[in-house]
Order: structure tokens, then sequence, then C-alpha cells
């Protein structure tokens, strides 16, 4: 029988056959742009599950941060101008813009309809209309007292 001398050497070229590598671009702590690293690496230094890092990966031969981010990261929304509870410049997200403001994060995601940044006009008490609410209603009456009922 033919047996083959396992060293330390043949062992590691064996498994450096076997792995996949793919090349890292990004700025993540612990890892080098440029490198390349197998799945189980990207998934210690990410601290995210070898599926999750398998399923991202798929179709991909570079590596980068956007791959790996959560979905669910909460999302953060600039505030600019003047208001008692919020500082100008700050970011936060629409759990705590909804919370200033008496409204819920998917109430509050609706009212910036996609913008990146808040004001305070965004951030009014929940009732409060951004109109004259008087003069609208009173226009609006106003045309059906016109109109001729027969």
């Amino acid at each position: 029988m033919y047996e083959i001398e396992m060293t330390q050497e043949r062992i590691d070229k064996m498994v450096d056959k076997r792995t996949l590598l793919f090349t890292y671009k990004g700025d993540m702590a612990g890892l080098v742009s440029g490198e390349k690293y197998s799945r189980q690496d990207l998934a210690k230094a990410f601290n995210v599950s070898f599926p999750f890092i398998c399923s991202r990966l798929k179709g991909h031969t570079i590596a980068t941060d956007a791959l790996f981010l959560s979905p669910k990261a909460p999302k953060l929304i600039m505030f600019a101008g003047e208001h008692d509870k919020l500082s100008s410049g700050k970011s936060y997200t629409f759990k705590q813009l909804g919370a200033v403001c008496g409204l819920g994060s998917n109430a509050m995601t609706k009212r910036l309809d996609g913008r990146p940044q808040c004001t305070p006009h965004d951030v009014r008490i929940r009732g409060e209309s951004h109109r004259d609410s008087t003069a609208s209603s009173a226009t609006f009456s106003g045309r059906w007292l016109k109109r001729k009922l027969v």
C-alpha cells in the first residue's frame, strides 16, 4: 500500500486549496484592505454567523463592508434647526425623533419621506397642523355654501 507522509506544510496547502478566499476592500478594524480572507475569518471579524457571511458573499469575489452591515441597524437622521429637546447638527434615530413629537418611528419615517435631514417643522407636536386650519376650513365650507341645493 502507498502511504503519503502528512507533514504540517502539506496539510496547510490542502486547507488553502479547499478554502475560498475573498479579497477584502474596506476599513474594518482587524482586517487589511486588499488582503484575502476566508469566510470564517470574515465572520469572526464582523461578529456575524458563518451562514450569514456565506449568503452575503454568494456571487461575489470582493468582500466590502456594505455587504455585512446589518439591515436592522438604525438609520440616523441629522437634525438642523432650533428645538428645545434636540441639538442642531446631531444625528437621531426615527424612534428618538418620534418620541420628541409624540409619534411612532413609522410615522416619523413617513413624515420625513426619505429626506436625510430633519427640520423643526418635521418635529412638530402630534396634532399640530403646519397650516392655519381655520382658513382652510372656511374656504372649504364657503365653496359648499355657494352651491345651489337643487
